[in-house]
């Protein structure tokens, strides 16, 4: 199954209005908990941010992934979002985050979030995927992109 099923154009944003690493967590678990109706927003800002605690989650080439597991959700959740000023996310190349991938899921889909986050690393280490998201224009594009990357996520 394609990793671009979790992804809506309601949920994608082409140029983030945060300034930071704890604005853009804060606003993007708004957004999903908006989006989804889902009433845990505290709780998963608290969970993402002391995951980057842990670890940074900037993994250099201008991605991030701020993620999280928790049990108040059942399902899989992806929103995406550009930076076109960059946001300041501690990767160890030094550069700043213009890919922020915001990934939250239950403990019981495990497997099914590791893979995400591995498909993510995979699609966005090509710099044709990351310029092209770069230049789009819409949110539809970015998804197309990445629809086209050719990342799968299986089911198992």
């Amino acid at each position: 199954m394609k990793f671009a099923r979790f992804l809506h154009p309601e949920i994608v944003f082409l140029d983030l209005p945060c300034r930071d690493k704890k604005g853009t967590i804060e606003f993007m678990a708004e957004k999903l908990c908006r989006y989804y109706d889902i009433s845990h927003k505290d709780e998963l800002i608290r969970d993402v941010l002391d995951r980057e605690q842990i670890k940074s989650t900037g993994l250099g080439n201008g991605l991030a992934v701020p993620h999280g597991r928790t049990d108040l959700v059942d399902n899989l959740y992806v929103l995406v979002a550009r930076s076109m000023k960059g946001i300041e996310w501690d990767a160890p190349d030094g550069k700043t985050a213009h890919y922020i991938f915001f990934i939250i899921g239950p403990s019981k889909l495990a497997r099914e979030y590791l893979e995400a986050l591995g498909d993510i690393s995979r699609i966005m280490v090509r710099h044709e995927i990351r310029e092209g998201i770069h230049k789009a224009k819409t949110a539809g594009e970015i998804i197309d992109i990445i629809r086209r990357s050719g990342a799968r996520h299986k089911k198992r």
